[in-house]
């Protein structure tokens, strides 16, 4: 198991004190799996706006499909709110239509 030490100016990764990651390979990871939870960010919302149009969230003992979607995903009912409002209106906007 690797471990991570942290010094003032960064951190170090290491397995067996051998570094993992050089910096820029760090960074280049992080890019990586920031475009990756963008665009699973993104097609979560609109399918939970699926979920919500669809009635699936009830009978679950959640007051709403916004209280539904806090649940499953681990977020604030106002922020779960937020995407759905925000799945909503991207529906209209001319880059998201069919």
């Amino acid at each position: 198991m690797p471990n991570v030490n942290a010094t003032r100016s960064n951190w170090e990764y290491t397995w067996h004190g051998t570094p993992v990651l050089i910096e820029e390979q760090a960074a280049a990871a992080v890019n990586d799996l920031a475009t990756v939870v963008n665009a699973v960010s993104g097609t979560l919302m609109f399918l939970a706006l699926r979920v919500a149009r669809s009635d699936e969230w009830k009978g679950q003992g959640h007051a709403s499909a916004a209280d539904w979607l806090a649940w499953k995903v681990g977020i604030s009912v106002a922020e779960a709110s937020r995407q759905l409002g925000t799945a909503k209106k991207a529906k209209d906007l001319p880059k998201t239509k069919d």
